[in-house]
């Protein structure tokens, strides 16, 4: 149940944050919007580790800082400020669906470094979340032509 909740917490928060975020991208530009948003998000996990688990933000060895700041900067920073960018142009359902696209990617890289081959059932979902990515896609250049 809670990880339900949790789920659905995520999701209004990431609506909010959408909804948010293309009202002020039109306004805006891309740093004067990440700056304080970021800043704000980094805050809240902050705190959000604090009060509900057991994990603390000191006591790891420098390889793990090393790490946590690589999956800040490649897939959450970069990630992030790309959508962020993207706002300003295309509505919010076609980019927050081309992002659906990015655990896709992510498994042919790793068929391609790792020999990682997903299972059929997988492979299933890939090609209907492809197809809707693409089908929001041409829904967006159709509205606006």
């Amino acid at each position: 149940l809670l990880g339900i909740l949790l789920a659905l917490a995520g999701s209004i928060s990431e609506g909010i944050y959408l909804g948010i975020g293309r009202i002020m991208r039109i306004k805006h530009s891309l740093r004067s919007y990440i700056v304080p948003v970021y800043g704000v998000a980094a805050v809240i996990s902050i705190l959000s580790l604090k009060l509900f688990t057991k994990y603390t933000l000191f006591g790891y060895p420098p390889i793990t800082w090393l790490y946590l700041f690589l999956l800040a900067l490649v897939p959450m920073m970069m990630g992030h400020t790309v959508m962020n960018y993207l706002m300003r142009f295309f509505r919010a359902i076609t980019v927050t669906s081309s992002f659906l696209a990015e655990p896709i990617i992510a498994s042919l890289l790793a068929i391609y470094f790792l020999g990682e081959i997903p299972d059929m059932l997988t492979i299933v979902g890939m090609i209907i979340t492809i197809s809707g990515v693409f089908m929001v896609l041409i829904g967006e250049s159709s509205f606006q032509d």
